[in-house]
């Protein structure tokens, strides 16, 4: 990783405007790298006064988050983006989008219908925070302590989970422009696992969340969540131009970060592992054009390939 990369992943995590894995998504680079990363900024940031709240909102900028009343900063649903913020510069064919039920615009689910986007569309509201909100400074310059304005128990909002399937390749500001028309939503996220995302409308995968019914799911335009050969494809392709771009050279790193980002990734690979290989020792050869390998044996000069050929 370069230099240059690394300061704007931690001018990013500085920022705490995006979770660790849009971080990790935006960049390209494993979860795990980003947590190691902020846990280093962590231990360096400066010691804050418990009893000067002003020195203390000093020190712990990260904290303060403007027009955040209406704004669930920790899971990723903004209503006010950076002109700045990289999400704008995304692409991809799944998004997922939340809404609620005062604010979308009548006959809202037709108008999606109309469009022609494949979704799957569920209704939440058992929903109930996880943790205390965070501390903030509003958009007057008040300043709200840890759980302020919710404790862990409290009851969510009602709202709407709506995941999007689209065949044409979209960009961030196109997909939100047409679909927050409808829900006068926040802002949607791009869905790097369509299954999980699926399931996570239920909360199969979270048993500490309510449990809602699979059949109260409503799927608009034949809705699915297994992959076409066409989404495989893309797929590969995306997986392939990662590979280029950040000079993958071996594949036990590449399947430890796929493995981390999606379930869909994890699977394409396996189906086109040989094409995968072949890149990576591709990529490996370029970054060794002086070395040549043999029998997987490492040869660096012409006497040591003698040696292998004769079987010393």
């Amino acid at each position: 990783m370069t230099k240059e990369l690394k300061q704007k992943i931690l001018e990013t995590i500085k920022e705490d405007e995006m979770t660790y894995q849009e971080i990790a998504d935006m960049y390209e680079v494993s979860l795990r790298t980003i947590k190691r990363y902020a846990k280093d900024l962590k231990e360096k940031s400066p010691v804050c006064s418990d009893t000067e709240e002003k020195t203390k909102i000093l020190c712990r900028k990260h904290s303060i988050i403007k027009q955040a009343l209406q704004e669930d900063i920790e899971e990723g649903w903004l209503f006010h983006l950076n002109k700045k913020d990289n999400r704008r510069k995304q692409k991809g064919h799944w998004w997922s989008f939340i809404a609620y039920p005062e604010s979308v615009s009548m006959g809202w689910m037709d108008k999606l219908k109309t469009i022609g986007f494949e979704c799957a569309i569920m209704f939440h509201d058992k929903d109930r925070w996880q943790r205390d909100s965070a501390e903030f400074v509003d958009e007057d310059g008040v300043y709200h302590p840890i759980g302020d304005m919710y404790k862990i128990g409290d009851k969510k909002k009602p709202h709407y989970h709506i995941l999007v399937k689209t065949e044409l390749l979209l960009g961030f500001q196109e997909i939100n422009a047409v679909i927050r028309d409808i829900t006068n939503g926040p802002y949607g996220q791009k869905v790097h696992s369509l299954r999980a995302t699926y399931r996570y409308l239920t909360h199969k995968d979270n048993p500490e969340k309510y449990q809602y019914e699979e059949s109260e799911i409503i799927l608009l335009n034949d809705f699915t969540y297994e992959l076409n050969d066409k989404e495989k494809n893309e797929l590969t392709r995306e997986l392939s131009l990662y590979i280029t771009s950040h000079q993958i050279d071996n594949y036990g790193d590449f399947i430890s970060d796929m493995i981390i980002q999606s379930p869909e990734y994890f699977s394409v690979i396996v189906a086109k592992q040989g094409h995968f290989v072949n890149l990576i020792k591709s990529v490996w050869n370029k970054k060794h054009p002086k070395e040549l390998q043999v029998n997987n044996i490492r040869i660096s000069n012409i006497a040591e390939l003698k040696k292998v050929i004769k079987g010393e």
